[in-house]
């Protein structure tokens, strides 16, 4: 059996937006759940969710960027950017072709979808972003982090991954 080894770590979760943040949170008992604030709910019979707060998109991606990526790209981008600092690789000084991060994800671009299907069924379709199909798929925060840091990057479908730890 090969061996993987974690070398780094990096979350952006409804209780913090990073590693430190979020294990702090965690054993202090934080609740991440709260009133619904990214959209209005006044419709919906659900109020509460685990939104993540106070998340600065600019520090991780170029404004001009941020217009062709949905939420989950960035909010993976900032945590893949925690985790390679994490881990203290010297990519110059590694064989980019042994190095992998696996990002999993078990589906993207939600709002996208649903903003993108919106402005369609109301404006017409023509009106659709044309970075429709690369925001809503779930391997775009795979390819654009390897944009990134030039690395080999594998996507792992969302069902669940058994590693033997030794």
């Amino acid at each position: 059996m090969r061996r993987v080894v974690i070398t780094g770590m990096g979350a952006v979760t409804p209780v913090g937006n990073n590693v430190n943040d979020m294990w702090e949170a965690v054993k202090a008992g934080k609740c991440g759940i709260g009133k619904i604030t990214h959209f209005n709910t006044e419709n919906s019979a659900v109020k509460l969710a685990g939104e993540v707060k106070g998340f600065d998109a600019e520090s991780i991606v170029d404004k001009a960027e941020l217009r062709k990526m949905d939420d989950f790209t960035i909010y993976a981008l900032a945590a893949a950017d925690e985790a390679v600092k994490d881990s203290a690789i010297d990519f110059g000084k590694e064989d980019t072709l042994r190095c992998g991060v696996i990002l999993s994800s078990g589906i993207g671009g939600l709002t996208t979808i649903q903003r993108e299907c919106l402005r369609g069924e109301s404006k017409g379709y023509d009106r659709v972003s044309p970075h429709f199909v690369p925001m809503s798929i779930t391997n775009m925060a795979d390819s654009d982090y390897m944009e990134c840091v030039h690395v080999l990057l594998l996507h792992v479908p969302v069902e669940p991954m058994l590693l033997e730890m030794h």
